[in-house]
């Protein structure tokens, strides 16, 4: 290794790709996830979980939006474009089925990051979404996930961010710390799908990365049935075609006046993040004195409605 100016971290490029550990802590000091994050996670495990069930139908109805997506439910690859007999809807009992588990997921992201089994979990999530590590296989494409955990992210924010029952500086604190745990995930999920880990290798290194010394976490037999893009097919008249195709089928969604979770997009340009507003929250129903005692946090109007009680006992793994 060459020498490195001070000021300047060195990086094992071996160990991001042989080791979960080193490769968490990477991504955790280069997103700076820190203690910071982990207390705003503590204190606000109790709003996350109240947005889950409404994130949730909201994740279902938009992967039910599209056949490419809908159509996993019953084939379980997305890989394979053949149309099931029936098509899942989302009251069917497999969907509702799906839900509870999506629920578990985001109930599992919103415990303690602190310990090394969290990221063991996210890190499983990748695995069993290539056809491994599960007794009946499934895979789903990188581009499917990714973009999901984007929706999922955007969702988030919004519940949280227009809940004015919470201080606004607690809810950015939130918003930006499940973020970085989004991203973070979004990088493990990757690892499982995209074989770059010998990617300007030195032939020393490339000897590291075989089979035998070190398995790739890529799933090799899951990637073959992806075509490989030639640069013809990416000239500016047939990738414009392509993308006119795709905006045109899917204007109505493009073209939505709605939000991820389904609100008015004209009613959120008026809405006021002030702690009077009455309006605009999708959770203001839900009884204030409720919140306060769950959460016990210093609201908005400065008041601090005492100590937060100790979190209860997820046992649902």
């Amino acid at each position: 290794m060459s020498f490195v100016p001070r000021g300047i971290k060195h990086v094992d490029r071996d160990a991001l790709y042989t080791d979960l550990g080193a490769r968490v802590a990477y991504l955790k000091e280069f997103i700076e996830f820190g203690p910071g994050d982990l207390a705003a996670l503590e204190r606000g495990q109790d709003l996350v979980r109240l947005v889950i069930p409404d994130i949730v139908n909201a994740v279902y109805s938009k992967l039910l939006q599209h056949d490419i997506t809908a159509r996993v439910f019953s084939t379980r690859d997305s890989r394979d474009d053949e149309n099931p007999p029936v098509w899942p809807q989302d009251g069917s009992p497999a969907i509702q089925n799906r839900k509870i588990f999506l629920r578990w997921y985001l109930t599992r992201l919103n415990q303690d990051p602190s310990k090394r089994e969290f990221w063991e979990y996210l890190d499983k999530v990748g695995e069993m979404h290539v056809g491994s590590g599960r007794r009946n296989p499934l895979h789903v494409d990188y581009m499917f996930l990714g973009i999901c955990m984007g929706f999922v992210q955007d969702a988030f924010t919004e519940a949280i961010l227009t809940n004015t029952t919470v201080d606004l500086r607690l809810r950015i604190s939130i918003v930006r710390a499940l973020g970085k745990l989004i991203w973070i995930q979004n990088d493990l999920l990757a690892r499982w799908h995209i074989n770059e880990e010998n990617i300007g290798s030195s032939s020393k290194t490339s000897s590291l990365h075989t089979p035998s010394a070190v398995p790739s976490p890529v799933i090799h037999a899951h990637n073959t049935g992806s075509p490989q893009l030639k640069p013809s097919h990416l000239d500016a008249q047939s990738f414009n075609s392509s993308a006119s195709r795709t905006v045109s089928d899917s204007a109505s969604y493009a073209g939505s006046n709605k939000t991820s979770l389904g609100r008015n997009k004209d009613a959120l340009d008026d809405f006021s993040y002030n702690s009077g507003s009455s309006g605009g929250c999708p959770f203001s129903s839900m009884a204030m004195d409720n919140q306060r005692a769950g959460l016990g946090w210093p609201l908005s109007n400065g008041r601090n409605s005492g100590e937060r009680p100790p979190s209860r006992q997820r046992g649902w793994l």
